[in-house]
């Protein structure tokens, strides 16, 4: 029973580190208006600098849960385990830390509007869940 559960919390893991990945890469991270222009920020920006080190955490992630779920005992060094929920709390805490910049920065500018994009959503939820889950998975007894 305790093998099954901790499957279910490694693969939500995996699916909540790959959702958030994915949307970090594809999607923009947030945007704002003014009366002349509508701009974004994304992975195709100078913001990629920082945007795509966070994908690559929950990648990381992703790649440990799977080998996590075929064979749990096939990843030796915990270290790695440790390493895999550790990107992930970095990838929730830049984002939210991302996003307060932002909105400062636009708030000094004056800007008429402002978003937050699935990029900035998936960032936040995709690295605090996937933490939580492979928490959860190591307390499982």
């Amino acid at each position: 029973m305790e093998q099954s559960q901790k499957v279910v919390y490694y693969g939500l893991a995996l699916i909540t580190s790959l959702i958030g990945a994915v949307l970090i890469l594809v999607t923009e991270f947030s945007g704002y208006w003014t009366s002349i222009i509508t701009a974004w920020i994304g992975v195709d920006s100078a913001a990629a600098v920082i945007l795509v080190p966070l994908a690559l955490f929950l990648f990381y992630s992703v790649v440990i849960n799977l080998l996590l779920i075929a064979n749990p005992d096939k990843i030796q060094n915990k270290n790695l385990i440790v390493l895999a929920k550790f990107l992930c709390l970095i990838t929730f805490i830049l984002c939210i830390i991302g996003g307060i910049v932002f909105i400062a920065i636009v708030e000094i500018d004056g800007v008429s509007g402002w978003w937050f994009g699935a990029g900035f959503y998936g960032g936040v939820i995709g690295g605090i869940l996937s933490f939580i889950f492979m928490y959860l998975a190591e307390k499982v007894e």
